[in-house]
């Protein structure tokens, strides 16, 4: 007949547990399995191994410490995660069905979906009219040696852009005997066809530094409309017979 008290005493002790369990979580140590229908809302689930869920998982509701998910490495020395912001879009990400290629970038598709694409896809703010082909032919040059001779007009200046493209490549010029200061010095005519302007087009000079005054540049009005684009000499002349190497980028 003593038994009875301890029966009830381990019936204390198993509600006992249950109530701690419903109040403040579930912990799964070892190797045991334990099923979870429902929960109270501010219970916690600790678990040693896996978490299997046939549903959706949901984390917090947007609020400042909630509603992240955090990632843990196999050491549990490091960790980070993703958190939903508190306002801003309601959106599920669809992530890629490919694990990429090298030198790709991730944008959406406007429906939630992550895609991969190439570097070259991203236009920015040009557009795709205004994307210089990357390949081609070399564009065409004429030193000026008329109104604005800044090429100098006794003598022969030449003006080549041989092996280059629209994009990019090496203007060669060889003044003459007289060219001038803060004057055209080539115009560049793209060898293909732009319906809109190429959005920049930048110089540097190749070879033994000039002065500042004698330094090429693009001045406003030289900057490149559908068909071509100039430089202008600086504001001392390039010397007589020089040979001048430009390397020339447009966008």
């Amino acid at each position: 007949m003593r038994r009875a008290p301890v029966c009830v005493a381990i019936a204390f002790i198993a509600l006992f547990a249950i109530a701690a369990v419903a109040q403040n979580g579930i912990g799964v140590y070892g190797g045991g399995t334990t099923n979870v229908t429902s929960l109270l809302a501010s219970s916690t689930i600790i678990a040693s191994g896996s978490v299997t869920s046939s549903g959706n998982i949901y984390a917090g509701s947007g609020t400042a410490g909630l509603g992240c998910l955090s990632l843990w490495d196999t050491a549990a020395a490091h960790n980070g995660g993703i958190c939903m912001p508190a306002s801003g879009v309601n959106q599920f990400w669809n992530l890629w069905t490919t694990a990429g290629t090298n030198g790709y970038a991730t944008i959406t598709g406007g429906v939630g979906d992550l895609l991969w694409v190439p570097i070259s896809y991203i236009h920015g703010s040009l557009a795709a009219s205004q994307m210089t082909p990357l390949s081609g032919t070399a564009p065409s040059v004429a030193c000026n040696t008329t109104s604005e001779p800044g090429a100098g007009t006794s003598g022969t200046p030449t003006c080549t852009a041989a092996g280059g493209t629209d994009v990019s490549g090496i203007l060669t010029i060889v003044t003459a005997t007289a060219p001038a200061a803060t004057s055209t010095l080539a115009t560049i005519t793209f060898a293909g066809t732009h319906a809109t302007a190429p959005g920049n087009c930048q110089i540097s000079w190749v070879g033994v530094p000039l002065s500042a005054g004698q330094t090429p540049y693009i001045t406003t009005s030289g900057e490149p409309t559908t068909t071509s684009w100039y430089i202008t000499t600086g504001t001392t002349a390039l010397g007589a017979s020089t040979t001048a190497k430009v390397a020339y980028t447009c966008i």
